[in-house]
Formats: structure tokens, C-alpha cells, sequence
């Protein structure tokens, strides 16, 4: 018989990258924010050990001057500021402070900018204390004005040296120019008096230059808009960067140990990669008890969580059973390893099965510690047959055939030859047979007896269950020959139910688990 994916629906979803992200944050968030709450602490405490600095700032007006005569000429503008920053960075300005204030430390460090469009120069002094931030910054703009002031009057001194030296030459040649006009003739006077005339006005001339070139005032070459200030508080380190610097690391690490984690052993997370590495659709997701909820196969309420997955897994059986010719009878209920939950859902659904009008057989080779019995509990009534003493449970319709290892009085029902018969025998009175079979990774006896059922059930635990055992265990099966119908996540968290309510979307026969939408609607089991 072969079982193909549109018997039960399209084939497996292929697992979301942003999605199964987004799951691996949710699901390793303690450990994230575990990671983050270290690294904030570590550099919170390194923050604490840095030495403090402060910043203090003064804004100086570098006003141009007139136009002078001779060298004054090169103050006569400052569109460019880039010479009048140089100086202010210069040794020279530096020497000055150090004259005033004292040596600088070497944490201390002095900027200086020059604002576009502006002429202005702003001082920015850095320092482990306030006092001394404000102090350094109001010493360089003092020395800068002073430095400055000091070029300014020997500019004027060596403009004006020129001028004295001509008026001195031109008073000479006044005086003698009287000496003449004293002693020469009538006839030669008034060209002399001409003569003597425009020496006098030459002179006068450079006379008012050289007036003009007096001292200048010291808010002639710029003076403070903005003085310096005592900071109130330190720049360096931030505390709002160092949280922010300290939350981003930290979350980086914390997503990279999730992911390191999540790739060195991969682990079966939900319904898209267990469907991505088994090759066979998620027929139902069974989540955890909630605390008031028992877990007793049975006892589950139909309103819980429990009890619609497996009332889902119930109904898809049911369609796989009415879509199968000749007909769907046996199913054997495995798992990779151990502890991932097939006792219980094979016992589930010979339950929720037997509910529906179903005639169920549950066949346990009595290998499991404990096995189907430990859900069965009390006395119940036993029909023979030549298969085995079938023992009868509290639900109706349900009953079970137990096998003991060899040595026993039951068969033993993990050898191909016993089991072979034993299925035939049980389909021609039942409309199912559920086998809970061992897991496919333990041993042998699984891969032996998995080719008689009509089709296999995997079963995987979130979070316990590795991606890696899932593949091996597939890689089995197929190869000797098994149908694997699909699979069921058995104690799927909280956390998890909500990630899949909220981003996963259920495509063509993958319906969610705790939707039972027309699957439970429409009861197939009514119609067969």
C-alpha cells in the first residue's frame, strides 16, 4: 500500500527563516536576557571605575580691522578663520597658558573651532575637574587676545616706522629749505617759497597718517561673547551610552549563544522543522497539561488544549482511514528515542478513536517501563483469542493486546513473524490497529516489525527531540520500507502554542492544533 501527501494534504511547510528566528529568541529568551543582564552589569561596574571628565567652553570674537597702511592690511578681513584657528592651536598660545595657569596635564585636552561663516573661535577644554576645565578654557582665550594684541601694536610699529623716518627727512629738508629762502635773492624766492610750500604740505600729509596709526585698544582685535562656565556635570563616561553600548552587546551575545546553541545541537522546535526534516506533515500538536488539567489519557476534557489536539489527531486518522484503498487498518506509533511521548498518544488515540464509534486494538510489546498498562489501571475483562488474551479497558470499543519479551506466556510480539500474524488476525475484528512500537533509534526491533503496519506515526518532543535523530530515524524507516503517514509534537509549551497562534499560518492540511475548524465539524468517523 502506499500513502502519498495528497492523501492527508500538501506536503511538509517548509520552515520560515524569520519565523523560527523570531521562535529561537522567544524560546532562549531567559538565557538572552540572562547573557544582557551580565554584560550590562560588567560594563555598568567598568563605567563606574572611569576617571570622570569635564568639559568647559568659551567663545571668543575675532574682530576684523579697518584698513591700515603697510602691513596692518592683512587684518583687514577674516572670512577665512583657518589662520586665526592655527594661531590659537598654536605653542606659542599654549606657553602662554602654561605661563599663567601652570602645566597641563595630559588628560587635558584643548580644541579649538572655528564656525563656519562666523568670526569666532570657541575654546573647548576636556579635564578630570570642573575648576580646571573652566580655568584652562579662560586662560587660552586670555592669551589668545593677548597674543594677538601683541602682533597687532608691532604691526603698528613697524607701519609707522617708515613715516617718522620720511617726516624726519622732510622736516630736514624744510629747515634748510628756510636757510635759503633767508639768503637768496629776490628773483629766486618765490620758486623757493613754492618749494617750501609743498614740503610743508608732503609733511603734513604723513603727519596725519602717522596720527592715525595710534595704539589700538584691546577690544579692537576681538574680545569674549561667551566666557567660560564651571560644568555641572561630567561628558565622559555617559551613562546613556554605556547602558545603550552595554544593551547592544549584551543583546548581540545573547543572540549569538541562542543561535551558537541552536546550531551545534539543533533541536526539534515546532511544527515547520519537524515537517522540514521528517518529510511528512504535523498532524497534531499536543500542548503541556495546564496544572489543573490531568494527564491521564481519558481524563482530558474535550474543551482542553490536550483534548482538541488529539480529537485532531483523531479526525485526520479518521480521513487517512476513509481515503485509503484497499482500506488503512494498522499504525504503528514510534518515536527516535525515548521519553518523547509515544505511550501516550497511541493510548490517546485509541481513546479518542474508540469514542467515535471506532473498534480500536492497542498492541504493546511490554517493552516500555512503564507501558500502556500504567494508563489502564483495575481489573478488566479478558477475551482469548488465538493471538493473545485481549484485555479490556473503561472505554468502550477499546482494548488492548499485551506481549511480553521472549520466555513469557504472551507472544512475543516484537518478532516479524509473531507481529505479522497478529495484525492480520486484529484487522479482521478491529477498524484500527495501534501499535506502540519502540523507539526507531533503540534498537532493531522497530525497523523489523514497522514494514507490516500500513502506516507509522513519528513522535517528537519540543526542545528534547533533536533534528538530528528525527533525520536518522526517517533515514531507517524509508529504507526498509515504511509509510510515514506524520508526526505529532507531543508537550509543546505555552510559549510555543502562542508563537504558532501568532505567526504561524496554517497552509493546505496543516490546520493549527488548537483549531479543529471542519475537521472536527464534519465527523468523518459518522460516515464510515
Amino acid at each position: 500500500m502506499s500513502l502519498s501527501a495528497e492523501s492527508i494534504g500538501s506536503g511538509p511547510e517548509e520552515p520560515s527563516f524569520l519565523k523560527e528566528g523570531i521562535w529561537l529568541l522567544w524560546v532562549r529568551k531567559g538565557s538572552v536576557l540572562a547573557v544582557v543582564a551580565v554584560l550590562v552589569g560588567l560594563l555598568l561596574m567598568q563605567f563606574s571605575k572611569e576617571p570622570k571628565l569635564y568639559q568647559s567652553s568659551t567663545e571668543i570674537l575675532v574682530r576684523p580691522l579697518g584698513k591700515r597702511p603697510g602691513a596692518l592690511e592683512i587684518y583687514e578681513s577674516y572670512a577665512n578663520m583657518e589662520p586665526a584657528r592655527r594661531m590659537a592651536t598654536s605653542e606659542v598660545v599654549r606657553d602662554r597658558v602654561e605661563h599663567l595657569i601652570g602645566p597641563l596635564a595630559d588628560s587635558t585636552v584643548v580644541a579649538v573651532e572655528a564656525p563656519p561663516n562666523s568670526n569666532t573661535l570657541i575654546f573647548r577644554v576636556t579635564a578630570p575637574e570642573a575648576e580646571t576645565a573652566q580655568r584652562t578654557a579662560t586662560a587660552f582665550g586670555d592669551a589668545y587676545l593677548a597674543l594677538r594684541m601683541e602682533d597687532l601694536r608691532a604691526d603698528v610699529k613697524g607701519a609707522a616706522a617708515p613715516l617718522e623716518a620720511h617726516i624726519a627727512d622732510l622736516s630736514q629738508q624744510i629747515e634748510a629749505m628756510q636757510y635759503r629762502i633767508a639768503y637768496a635773492a629776490e628773483t629766486e624766492r618765490p620758486s623757493l617759497q613754492t618749494r617750501f610750500n609743498a614740503l610743508l604740505s608732503e609733511r603734513q600729509t604723513l603727519q596725519s597718517q602717522h596720527n592715525d596709526l595710534t595704539t589700538p585698544a584691546d577690544d579692537q582685535v576681538g574680545r569674549v561673547l561667551e566666557p567660560a562656565k564651571a560644568p555641572e556635570a561630567p561628558i565622559a563616561p555617559s551613562r546613556f551610552k554605556a547602558l545603550a553600548m552595554a544593551l547592544f552587546l549584551g543583546g548581540g551575545a545573547g543572540v549569538g549563544q541562542a543561535i551558537l546553541r541552536s546550531r551545534l545541537a539543533p533541536r526539534v522546535q515546532g511544527r515547520s522543522d519537524l515537517a522540514a526534516v521528517l518529510g511528512a506533515p504535523v498532524l497534531a500538536m499536543v500542548p503541556n497539561p495546564r496544572r489543573k488539567e490531568k494527564d491521564t489519557p481519558g481524563e482530558w476534557s474535550h474543551r482542553s488544549g490536550r483534548g482538541q489536539a488529539y480529537e485532531m489527531l483523531r479526525a485526520r486518522i479518521t480521513m487517512m482511514m476513509a481515503s485509503q484503498q484497499p482500506g488503512f487498518r494498522s499504525l504503528l506509533v514510534t518515536s527516535p528515542r525515548r521519553d518523547d511521548g509515544t505511550i501516550s498518544t497511541a493510548a490517546s488515540l485509541g481513546i479518542a478513536l474508540s469514542r467515535a464509534g471506532k473498534l480500536v486494538v492497542l498492541v504493546s510489546p511490554a517493552v516500555h517501563q512503564p507501558g500502556i498498562e500504567a494508563y489502564f489501571p483495575g481489573p478488566h475483562d479478558s477475551a482469548e483469542q488465538p493471538s493473545g488474551p485481549l484485555t479490556g479497558t473503561h472505554v468502550e470499543g477499546l482494548r488492548i493486546l499485551y506481549g511480553a519479551p521472549s520466555g513469557g506466556s504472551a507472544p512475543d510480539l516484537l518478532e516479524p513473524s509473531v507481529m505479522c500474524r497478529v495484525i492480520h488476525e486484529l484487522e479482521a475484528e478491529a477498524d484500527l490497529v495501534i501499535i506502540d512500537a519502540p523507539p526507531v533509534l533503540a534498537g532493531p526491533e522497530t525497523l523489523a516489525i514497522a514494514p507490516l503496519a500500513d502506516a507509522v506515526l513519528v513522535v517528537a518532543t519540543p526542545d528534547r527531540t533533536s533534528c538530528a535523530d528525527v533525520r536518522e530515524a526517517r533515514s531507517r524507516l524509508e529504507h526498509v520500507g515504511a509509510q510515514i503517514v506524520g508526526a505529532v509534537l507531543d508537550g509543546v509549551g505555552r510559549a510555543r502554542e502562542q508563537f504558532e497562534r501568532r505567526f504561524e499560518h496554517p497552509a493546505a492540511g496543516h490546520p493549527k492544533a488548537d483549531e479543529p475548524s471542519r475537521l472536527l465539524r464534519d465527523d468523518w468517523s459518522l460516515r464510515l
